[in-house]
């Protein structure tokens, strides 16, 4: 993967690396998964045969310009808004097209097993317990080492900044062998009610192999609730063409009664309840008994660590949580991804019509998807929600 840019002549003959003439163009930012990209080319577009499976690499860059052209905002050279290799294409013969979609790095671990077994202990670089963000990285180098002649293994990621101060203490943990890449960082780990979040951040560098470096933080995006507001149907700075709002109570979303339970299960002693002792609009005395039962095999003792799970899966999932989508509308000033806000940020929410009534609603950015359309006009539909983990919005 860490071959040259690929070149080819565009209908015009101009040869560069660009995709020039992609449509249907959509990048699908999201917290804690893999991202994506997609897009469509005509069958006859010089690219097109260029563009493989698991051997291209597509990376992109966004630019913002105002009403008189002024470029008002740009990705850095070194840093795009997402690079990824591609995993589909599909070819459409009468349609005269082939739509592609690109995946980050992350992806790969879906594809990668632990050939061998590992207790991780000790971090021999700080000479401490492996904190979850060192454990997930330390999954992922084992996993990109396992083969190493020619590199054969490397998923085009390296270690990036972890900024958490307090990261949690997971070592020692024992990893098998067999264990899913993806579930042993995303299933274990980062379904935690306390554990950091993941921070891709893009890389281009000439031929370098590197896609991606991973940072980590209590929390990707900041708090900019005091500057970004999101606005519908209120009369006052309105930029939303849509809002929607989905409240579900589904099986362990939704809990007033919490046992987390440790290695052996509830027999062992291992065990630490939680439960809604407000007697709110949400406890059991009001809406009855909804329970949890949250497992944590890497917990061998009943101890602080396991009664902190047990709180923080309360605190997480005490209230039925609104989910809401988001159309900001492409015919004004702002706000722009990239520029005013990215995934992960805490904003601002209001709206008013009917019975669709939110105010001054500190939410956060969970998803967005950023749409191209022919003529160059960019929508974003952010997906947004209460910050359960209370990681930017306290409580």
């Amino acid at each position: 993967m860490a071959g040259g840019a690929i070149n080819a002549a565009g209908y015009d003959g101009a040869v560069s690396n660009e995709i020039r003439h992609a449509e249907d163009r959509n990048v699908h930012l999201v917290l804690d998964n893999y991202e994506d990209l997609n897009f469509t080319l005509y069958l006859d577009d010089p690219m097109a045969p260029f563009v493989k499976p698991l051997t291209s690499v597509i990376k992109l860059w966004r630019s913002i310009y105002s009403d008189e052209g002024t470029l008002v905002y740009q990705d850095p050279a070194d840093t795009p808004c997402f690079s990824g290799f591609v995993a589909f294409t599909g070819k459409r013969g009468a349609n005269n097209q082939m739509g592609v979609r690109a995946f980050s790095p992350l992806w790969r671990l879906k594809t990668r097993f632990h050939v061998n077994n590992h207790y991780l202990a000790t971090n021999l670089d700080t000479n401490a317990p492996y904190t979850e963000s060192e454990l997930i990285w330390k999954f992922i180098d084992l996993l990109q080492n396992a083969f190493p002649v020619n590199n054969r293994s490397y998923m085009g990621m390296e270690k990036g900044n972890f900024q958490w101060a307090n990261d949690p203490v997971m070592g020692p943990y024992f990893q098998a062998k067999g264990a899913n890449g993806w579930s042993n960082i995303f299933d274990t780990i980062l379904s935690r009610a306390e554990s950091p979040e993941l921070i891709p951040r893009y890389h281009h560098s000439g031929g370098s192999p590197i896609q991606m470096y991973l940072d980590t933080d209590q929390a990707r995006g900041a708090n900019k609730t005091g500057s970004v507001s999101f606005n519908f149907h209120t009369g006052t700075n309105d930029n939303l063409d849509d809002l929607t709002e989905d409240i579900e109570i589904q099986p362990n979303d939704f809990a007033n009664y919490v046992w987390a339970v440790g290695q052996g299960g509830p027999n062992s002693g291992k065990l630490a309840l939680a439960l809604n002792v407000n007697d709110d609009e949400f406890g059991y005395d009001t809406v009855k008994v909804y329970q949890q039962y949250a497992e944590f095999n890497d917990i061998q003792l009943y101890n602080d660590t396991l009664r902190d799970l047990a709180l923080g899966e309360l605190k997480k999932n005490r209230r039925p949580q609104p989910s809401y989508g988001v159309a900001i509308s492409p015919a004004i000033t702002g706000p722009f991804y990239g520029m005013h806000y990215v995934c992960g940020d805490a904003i601002s929410l209001n709206a008013n019509k009917g019975a669709l009534q939110v105010t001054n609603a500190a939410v956060r950015i969970f998803e967005c998807t950023l749409s191209m359309s022919h003529n160059n006009v960019e929508t974003s539909n952010p997906l947004i929600g209460p910050d359960v983990k209370e990681h930017i919005i306290p409580s």
